[in-house]
């Protein structure tokens, strides 16, 4: 087994498992027949394992927005919020990938790409307010010093950032709802 079947193989694991027949014997046929004619396999797998990364993008968002069923969506969600609120930074990072999982859903409006992409950001800000302010009263407190009065808007903080993830959540699936399947 050469590097290159290895490297399709990958690409074949990264498909979701309902596409996975369709597109193996697609790229097993692709990249015997690039090695007969004398074309770069590697070039082969790198277009097998793009595509294989955006039908996996695209079964992602479609799961977080009811494609999957609504328990699996929930859930999904459920692990999502959870991520973004326990992890300041991966949570970045995570809401990022969220959000390109989501366009690869389907193509959004430019209105609801600027509403989910508002309210992300908006979302992460929030949270990353308030791990800030909850870091620094925590410092106050262990000095006996008065927390800087920036710091006492938390409560705030944390109504946008549940605002803006319900935002998310709502505008995210009645767009997916609305578009044809």
């Amino acid at each position: 087994m050469t590097n290159s079947d290895r490297r399709l193989r990958s690409a074949i694991r990264l498909t979701p498992k309902n596409e996975r027949d369709r597109y193996a014997e697609e790229w097993e046929r692709d990249l015997a027949e690039a090695t007969d004619i004398g074309a770069h396999p590697p070039g082969v797998v790198r277009g097998a394992t793009r595509v294989a990364l955006r039908r996996r993008a695209r079964w992602g968002g479609q799961a977080l927005l009811g494609g999957s069923g609504i328990a699996t969506a929930a859930l999904l969600w459920i692990a999502v919020i959870a991520m973004m609120a326990l992890m300041p930074l991966g949570g970045a990072v995570f809401g990022v990938a969220l959000l390109v999982a989501l366009v690869f859903a389907g193509r959004p409006s430019l209105l609801t790409f600027w509403l989910l992409a508002g309210s992300a950001v908006t979302g992460v800000c929030a949270a990353a307010y308030l791990w800030w302010a909850l870091g620094v009263q925590l410092d106050a407190a262990d000095t006996f010093t008065a927390a800087p009065a920036a710091a006492g808007y938390g409560g705030v903080g944390l109504v946008i950032f549940g605002l803006s993830i319900v935002l998310f959540v709502v505008v995210a699936i009645v767009d997916y709802s609305r578009r044809p399947h």
